[in-house]
C-alpha cells in the first residue's frame, strides 16, 4: 500500500511489510478465531511454525462496546510461509484463499497511486481496443478511441511529472 500504514484488526501493512492476523485467517477458512489461535500454538509446540507475535487490537463486540483481542500477527517471508501451514492444517480447501489474499497484500505495497493510476490508463486502453475491434465498424471505432487514449496518457504524463515549487518572485 506504497507508505501507507493500516492497523485494523484483520490484515494490515505495518512498517511496508505485508502482515495478516489469526483473526483474518479464521475469517478466510470461516473458523472462530479461539480455534485459529489454539492451531497457531499447536503447530509452534511441535516445531512446525514459528509462534508469531502477539498484539492487542480492539473490536467493537455485539453490543456495540469496545474489547481488546489478542491476535497473533503473521509478517514477511517466515509469516506468510507459516499461515499458509496453519490455514493448510484448518481447512485445506481453503489454502488458495489465503495464498491469493498475500498476492493481495504484497501488490498493495508494490502498487504506488502513481504506479496504479499507470496500471488504470493501460486497463482502459485494452479496454478500448478491445471494445473497438468488435463488430463491421472496427476501424472507425479504433480511430474514434485514439484521442481518448491520447487524452488518457496526457492525464498520466501529468500526473507522474512531479510538482515544481514556486519560486518567490523579488522585485
Amino acid at each position: 500500500m506504497n507508505g501507507i500504514v493500516l492497523t485494523d484488526s484483520l490484515g494490515s501493512i505495518m512498517d511496508s511489510r505485508a502482515t495478516m492476523t489469526c483473526k483474518e485467517i479464521a475469517e478466510l477458512v470461516q473458523s472462530r478465531h479461539d480455534n485459529v489461535k489454539t492451531s497457531i500454538e499447536r503447530l509452534a509446540r511441535r516445531g512446525v511454525i514459528r509462534l508469531p507475535a502477539l498484539q492487542e487490537t480492539e473490536e467493537i463486540n455485539n453490543l456495540g462496546l469496545p474489547r481488546k483481542v489478542s491476535v497473533y500477527v503473521f509478517e514477511g517471508k517466515r509469516g506468510r510461509r507459516d499461515s499458509t501451514i496453519v490455514v493448510a492444517q484448518l481447512c485445506p480447501e481453503f489454502t488458495a484463499r489465503i495464498v491469493d489474499r498475500w498476492h493481495e497484500l504484497e501488490e498493495q505495497l508494490s502498487l504506488s497511486p502513481l504506479w496504479a493510476a499507470r496500471l488504470e490508463v493501460e486497463r482502459h486502453d485494452a479496454e478500448t481496443f478491445a471494445a473497438a475491434s468488435q463488430g463491421s465498424r472496427a476501424m472507425h471505432a479504433r480511430k474514434a478511441a485514439i484521442p481518448i487514449i491520447r487524452a488518457k496518457r496526457q492525464q498520466l504524463k501529468l500526473l507522474m511529472e512531479p510538482e515544481l515549487p514556486l519560486l518567490p518572485t523579488t522585485h
